[in-house]
């Protein structure tokens, strides 16, 4: 494992360089790892005892060879060196080399900017490197002159412009959201980053630099500490080009609370996220009415930021539901956010002759109770007067109780015959626009408390349905209406 700077050091694996397998082969050259005198990329000055980042490069020391007696010795390994596989060997050992090179070579990507926030850009990065906490924690600015003379063809360049770019410096970088490399970050490694995020936000701020992070596209690194601890730390390379430090007009103190504030609540999320992933929690139990109060929720978690977090995150599906029974107000995202889950989720069940497996009725119960949850949260919104638009609340209520519906029939029927719980949910149609429920025999269910249970919800969700087409005149989404069987 290679290491930058001196005391605080950002990790380099040179096997990452090489990539899985593209080790050189012993005996033909020895692959060595050094450091440069220049100055790494995205470094600014030495200040504070910090020295500057180092560019590594490759050494490649020939081995000696030992006289043989004929040109097909036996080397250490048994096999022969003939010419033709010293030369194949020489081959690859070039080849991986040239690999490694060109994955030392940093990273770099232009800068996308209206001419009229290139002066804030400027500003922004000769601010960053006079910092010392911020060294190799952000890229570099590159400028690049373009003629703007006529070329041989007689085409008018684009130029006497300075374009932007960025340098990355060369260690390694992870995606904080839906990485698959990302080593997963424990509760304390979470608090570690949210310290280290607001941190950064209050000091540049103070700056009049304008830094927005946001954990769906944040980068972060590992920093080596004494004592070989290793923590993570964001890549700080996200900025508002549009708030200039000239403007008088920006209250700084102001964007500088809001953004914090906004950050704060998606590092709630995540750091749930990761406490359940430390502490399980037990099997949620179905209930047979709503609840309007439910139970053990986080106050401070913000349904819109929740929904926001999981959509970009991704976490295992028991773990986002866990994470959504836990939040105490509604919210038109999070809503939306749960039926596109769930109804994905029951997009993907398949016939089966029999009970459902056990992992199945576990997730599909898992998924009926959440629903259960921010229906509850909905009805407790409509009932203190915050709500939303009367057509769109009605969509999303039919919706929720439509799928509802869906996964108690795959909860509790002895057996389905459809493919991704198509026309699952039957209904009777009377008129085109009146729809009841469909009924049903309790021979069909594993239990009788399982089919008055699917019966109940059925009848809910033909009322939702039905008030949705007196209120709108209007019929449930195509999605949701995947899942309908309307019979006249």
């Amino acid at each position: 494992m290679m290491t930058l700077l001196a005391d605080q050091q950002l990790l380099l694996d040179p096997h990452e360089l090489l990539g899985p397998g593209q080790q050189l082969r012993q005996g033909f050259a020895n692959l060595t790892i050094g450091s440069s005198n220049g100055t790494g990329s995205g470094s600014g000055s030495s200040t504070s005892g910090i020295s500057r980042a180092r560019s590594p490069h490759f050494r490649v020391e020939k081995a000696k060879a030992k006289p043989s007696p004929t040109n097909n010795s036996i080397n250490a390994h048994g096999n022969a060196n003939t010419p033709a596989a010293t030369a194949k060997a020489n081959a690859a050992t070039a080849s991986a080399l040239r690999r490694c090179r060109q994955r030392m070579q940093p990273r770099r990507e232009s800068l996308q900017l209206p001419a009229e926030h290139h002066d804030c850009a400027r500003h922004v990065f000769k601010v960053l490197p006079t910092l010392p906490h911020l060294l190799s924690r952000t890229p570099r600015l590159r400028l690049r002159t373009v003629d703007n003379s006529n070329d041989s063809h007689g085409n008018h360049n684009n130029g006497g412009n300075s374009l932007l770019g960025l340098e990355y410096p060369q260690h390694k970088l992870w995606k904080l959201a839906g990485d698959p490399t990302l080593p997963e970050l424990s509760r304390e490694d979470i608090r570690q980053l949210r310290k280290a995020v607001v941190g950064d936000i209050c000091q540049l701020y103070e700056l009049r630099v304008a830094y927005v992070p946001d954990t769906g596209t944040m980068s972060v690194a590992r920093k080596l500490f004494r004592g070989g601890k290793a923590e993570p730390v964001p890549f700080v390379d996200e900025f508002d080009f549009s708030k200039h430090a000239d403007d008088k007009t920006i209250q700084w103190s102001e964007l500088r609370d809001r953004r914090v504030a906004m950050i704060e609540a998606e590092f709630d999320v995540l750091e749930l996220l990761a406490q359940l992933s430390e502490s399980p929690q037990p099997q949620p139990q179905s209930h047979s009415q709503l609840q309007l109060q439910p139970p053990s929720c986080q106050p401070n978690l913000q349904p819109s930021t929740v929904a926001k977090v999981l959509r970009q995150h991704k976490p295992p599906e028991k773990r986002s539901n866990a994470v959504i029974r836990q939040v105490p107000t509604y919210s038109p995202e999070l809503s939306d956010f749960l039926i596109d889950a769930a109804g994905t989720y029951l997009r993907t069940l398949a016939p089966r002759a029999g009970e459902a497996l056990p992992w199945i009725r576990e997730l599909t119960q898992d998924y009926g109770v959440t629903i259960e949850h921010v229906l509850g949260l909905l009805e407790q919104s409509t009932q203190a007067g915050r709500h939303e638009d009367s057509e769109f609340l009605a969509r999303r209520r039919a919706a929720l109780l439509v799928l509802h519906a869906a996964l108690l029939i795959q909860l509790h029927a002895s057996n389905v015959q459809v493919l991704g719980s198509r026309q699952i949910v039957g209904m009777h149609s009377h008129g085109g626009t009146v729809y009841i429920y469909d009924s049903d025999s309790a021979s069909a269910y594993t239990s009788r408390e399982g089919f008055r249970a699917v019966a109940e919800a059925r009848g809910r969700a033909g009322e939702a349905v039905y008030q949705l087409w007196c209120l709108a005149g209007v019929e449930i989404d195509e999605k949701i209406a995947h899942f309908v069987r309307f019979v006249a």
